[in-house]
């Protein structure tokens, strides 16, 4: 269970100051502001208000459309942009205990889930931007447990009491690929793991005993006896402990341990068996904000969810047609160029983040091309690309020059995926951009005046 500080613990006093010579240009700036506003305009859309409960689950259509994605927004407030499930009822299977596997198919881009470097100790995983929140405030219950996007890692915690654990995955899943996600707790030895992608990255012993949420448990928060997806279920503090921003597919929770050892990565639908608590496939659709209950697939269908539109960014969570098993058989394609470092700078080099739909090969410099919005450049090329998998870096130099640069991938570039497919929905000309503003020299006139002056 989480020990909260007050709001007052959390202050902190930073002081900046900025000392600057550099003047930026008037029409820079201005063809720059055009430039952003042709190529992309973002809707937002003021969060909903709630009593501060949590809705009670409608009557399901146990209709559903094939071929769609959870996507969330990491709003973290006013109590949107999430999916609930009701866990304290008679008939909520979804109130696992004791063994038990939560996996899902999860896909993020990099910088969009800000928290991390991921850390272990009690419920250190709740400072993750939270994907699966099956936590309680205060004392009373069994225990708890949940799962985070921590640092760009797979971070998983278990508590009984105060015995709490939490494990931090390997590698990065931040890349704009989808991976296959799997934890599993026995609570025999308290053995808990996580798989990426069938790979087993982390193992550790935590507490014995039930987690499960006590039923009649006596709680002032009333959003206690819920499992919430895409954010922390009270809206607490989204600072310390932040929602998820990305997309989800196929979560299956099971009353059984599925994996004790490595095994290859799935490539269709999890499957509903006796073991499977929940269910969700998502697939209620149409495409567009996600509004109503959602179907558990699980057999008896006994733990239905609610999606709680709303929040910034247009709102979330929202059905989206990306899915990993519609791209599982496509070529890979571009799916974001994203700016290492701030907006502006001063000087070169620029690193721009390149992030493909699966694992790519044969990236080399030839295969980018820095393109000028506004703006000249004595010299601006590629100089280094780096990375490896789904996710690369690529370094542009900029001299001699001031402008707008975004990085683009032409239609003659050369990359594959790992079945030797080219790259397809080529060129990419969707990037992020930098700004490289002119810089301005003013002397003090006395300067000037001796300057000017005869030997």
């Amino acid at each position: 269970m989480r020990s909260r500080r007050s709001a007052i613990d959390r202050l902190v006093l930073a002081l900046g100051v900025c000392l600057s010579s550099v003047f930026i240009n008037g029409s820079e700036l201005a063809s720059h502001a055009a430039t952003v506003a042709s190529t992309r305009v973002v809707a937002r859309q003021s969060p909903s208000e709630h009593s501060g409960s949590l809705p009670a689950a409608p009557e399901v259509n146990s209709q559903a459309n094939a071929g769609f994605s959870l996507r969330f927004f990491g709003t973290g407030t006013g109590q949107v942009d999430r999916v609930t499930v009701r866990i304290d009822g008679e008939g909520a299977p979804a109130n696992v205990s004791d063994d038990f596997t939560i996996e899902l198919w999860l896909k993020a881009q990099r910088g969009d889930n800000a928290s991390g470097p991921c850390e272990t100790g009690p419920d250190a995983w709740t400072r993750g931007n939270i994907v699966v929140d099956r936590d309680v405030f205060g004392p009373g219950d069994f225990g708890d447990f949940g799962v985070s996007l921590f640092g760009g890692v797979i971070a998983f915690g278990v508590a009984v009491g105060s015995n709490g654990v939490s494990l931090c995955g390997v590698s990065s899943v931040d890349d704009g690929a989808w991976h296959h996600v799997a934890v599993t707790r026995r609570a025999g030895d308290g053995r808990l793991q996580i798989f990426v992608d069938g790979r087993l990255e982390a193992s550790g012993t935590g507490p014995l005993g039930s987690v499960a949420y006590r039923r009649g448990r006596a709680t002032s928060w009333p959003n206690d006896p819920y499992l919430v997806l895409g954010a922390e279920k009270h809206d607490y503090d989204p600072r310390s402990y932040p929602s998820f921003r990305g997309w989800i597919d196929d979560l299956r929770i099971s009353t059984t341990v599925r994996y004790a050892a490595a095994f290859p990565r799935p490539g269709t639908p999890a499957a509903a068996d006796a073991a499977t608590a929940l269910l969700f496939r998502f697939d209620e659709g149409p495409e567009g904000p996600c509004t109503g209950a959602l179907v558990d697939s699980a057999p008896g269908g006994q733990s239905p969810g609610v999606c709680s539109f709303g929040g910034a960014l247009g709102g979330g969570p929202r059905y989206a047609r990306d899915t990993p098993f519609s791209t599982a058989d496509a070529p890979a394609r571009v799916v974001s160029v994203r700016r290492a470092t701030a907006q502006t700078v001063a000087q070169s080099p620029l690193r721009f983040e390149v992030a493909f739909s699966a694992p790519v090969e044969q990236v080399d410099p030839a295969d980018f091309v820095p393109t000028v919005l506004s703006g000249a450049f004595a010299t601006l090329q590629v100089t280094e690309v780096t990375g490896a998998g789904a996710l690369y870096t690529v370094t542009v130099q900029a001299e001699g020059g001031a402008g707008v640069v975004r990085l683009d991938l032409p239609t003659s570039a050369t990359v594959v995926d790992q079945g030797g497919r080219p790259v397809v929905g080529l060129p990419f000309t969707d990037g992020e951009t930098y700004l490289i503003p002119s810089v301005r020299v003013f002397l003090p006139s006395t300067l000037m005046s001796r300057a000017s002056l005869p030997g």
